[in-house]
């Protein structure tokens, strides 16, 4: 079957390749994932991109990896995605679209050791159970309520930010004692920590 480019631009052609464990690719691009996709599943290797809507609504699915993935750019990826626990993504460098783990109430901990820039609001927005984050390269932030809402967070490790912009980033992390930011620069917006009651 023949389609456009999905990804918006110059329209290109590609062929569909055929589904694997449930999961359409096009080429080198993830599309979308069958609700029904469950346990851990491994994004094929050499995916540049994952489609918005991908995995939303996944509930059963437990984790994912993807071990070449540099840049998330679709929204909703794994929206609601209520079993996720874990997920690995060593060479994600950038996060650009929105919503990307919002309502993960089953996420506990994550660590991108290789993210640097989030550059869209909602990313992880009412993880209810997220208790420790590692972004031990992370540069910037930038959107609204990043992490809105994340009551059960206690560990936030962010060394190499220098630059926040957003509304709400952390609002309503209730149970977020301390905060350490040592590069940080620049601080725009507004009502960051509005009732981390914690603090």
């Amino acid at each position: 079957m023949l389609i456009g480019d999905p990804f918006g631009g110059n329209v290109v052609i590609y062929y569909f390749k055929e589904k694997e464990k449930g999961v359409l690719y096009i080429d080198k691009y993830l599309i979308e994932a069958q609700n029904a996709l469950c346990g851990s599943y491994d994004i094929k290797p050499n995916t540049v991109n994952i489609s918005s809507n991908a995995f939303d609504y996944c509930y059963e699915l437990e984790s994912i990896g993807a071990f070449d993935l540099e840049t998330i750019y679709g929204d909703n990826c794994f929206t609601d995605c209520g079993k996720l626990k874990s997920v690995n993504l060593p060479k994600l460098t950038d996060i650009l679209g929105q919503d990307t783990f919002r309502n993960c109430n089953s996420l506990e901990s994550i660590s991108l050791p290789g993210l640097t820039r989030i550059l869209s609001p909602y990313t992880f927005h009412i993880c209810s159970r997220l208790r420790q984050i590692d972004f031990p390269n992370l540069l910037k932030i930038t959107g609204r309520e990043q992490f809105y809402s994340n009551i059960s967070l206690i560990d936030l490790q962010m060394p190499k930010v220098v630059d926040i912009e957003s509304y709400d980033c952390f609002a309503y992390c209730t149970s977020l004692e301390t905060i350490e930011l040592p590069l940080l620069g620049r601080l725009s917006g507004d009502s960051f920590f509005h009732f981390c009651s914690s603090l």
